[in-house]
C-alpha cells in the first residue's frame, strides 16, 4: 500500500545518519529538542504522518452513503492537507535552520523568506502550483473553519432542492404529526434524488482527492530532493 512509501525519500534518513556520528550523538543526549539533526527529523516525520491521515481520510469516503458524512470527510481531508502544508512549512524552516517560531510559520508566509528565496524551493512550488491547488485549499479551510461552510456548490444544489421540495410539501400539513412530516421528509428526498446524487458526488470527490494526494506527493518528493542535500551540508 502507498503509505509504505516515503512522501519525503530520503529526509528523515539524511538526518538520522548525522545523529549517528559521535559528537551529534552526544549533544543529542544533552537537549534534543535544540538539535537540529532532531528538530529537521520530527518534523518530517510529523509531515510524513499527515500524509498518511489523508491517505486514511480518502478511504474513509469509500465507506460513507449520507449528505452529513460526505461533508464531514470532505471537510477533514480539506482541514487536514492545510495542516500538512504548515507542517511542510515549519520542516523547511528547520532544514534552513531559519529561527522561526513553530507557532508562526505558515506555507505561504516561508515562501516569501529571503533564504528560501534564494534556493530551488519557489522554482519546485511554480511548477506544482496548480496540481496542489494551495490557494484554493486554503481559502476553503478557512471558510470551514471561521464559518462553518464547505463551499461546495454540488452539495449545496442537493441540499436547496431537497429543502425547496420540502417546504412545498409541507405546506397546510400540521407541524406537530411527526408522522405527516417524516413521509414529507422522505417524498422531497425520494423527488429531489438525494441519495443518488450524493452517491455520484462520493465517487467523483473520491477520485479528485486521490489524484490530489497522488499530486501532493510529487510535490513533496521534489521538496525532498532538494532539501537532503541541504540537510547533508549543514554544518555540524
Amino acid at each position: 500500500m502507498s503509505q509504505f512509501l516515503d512522501p519525503l525519500p530520503g529526509v528523515r534518513d539524511a538526518a538520522a545518519f548525522r545523529l549517528r556520528t559521535r559528537t551529534r550523538f552526544a549533544a543529542l543526549q544533552q537537549d534534543p529538542n535544540e538539535i537540529y539533526e532532531m528538530r529537521v527529523f520530527s518534523s518530517a516525520a510529523e509531515t510524513v504522518s499527515l500524509f498518511e491521515e489523508l491517505e486514511h481520510t480518502i478511504e474513509l469516503l469509500a465507506r460513507i452513503t449520507t449528505f452529513p458524512e460526505l461533508s464531514a470527510v470532505s471537510k477533514l481531508y480539506i482541514i487536514g492537507w492545510v495542516s500538512l502544508s504548515d507542517v511542510l512549512a515549519n520542516l523547511l524552516n528547520h532544514v534552513l535552520d531559519l529561527g522561526i517560531g513553530d507557532q508562526d510559520v505558515k506555507f505561504a508566509a516561508i515562501l516569501r523568506n529571503k533564504h528560501v528565496q534564494r534556493s530551488a524551493l519557489p522554482e519546485v512550488v511554480e511548477r506544482h502550483r496548480k496540481a496542489i491547488q494551495y490557494e484554493h485549499f486554503k481559502k476553503s479551510r478557512n471558510d470551514i473553519v471561521h464559518r462553518g461552510k464547505l463551499g461546495d456548490t454540488e452539495l449545496t444544489a442537493i441540499h436547496s432542492d431537497w429543502l425547496m421540495a420540502l417546504i412545498e410539501k409541507t405546506k397546510g400539513l400540521p407541524a406537530d404529526d411527526e408522522t405527516v412530516q417524516h413521509s414529507a421528509t422522505e417524498a422531497a428526498r425520494t423527488e429531489t434524488r438525494v441519495e443518488e446524487r450524493v452517491r455520484a458526488i462520493i465517487v467523483k470527490r473520491q477520485q479528485e482527492y486521490r489524484e490530489h494526494l497522488v499530486s501532493t506527493r510529487a510535490f513533496l518528493a521534489e521538496i525532498a530532493d532538494v532539501i537532503v542535500p541541504i540537510i547533508e551540508s549543514h554544518p555540524v
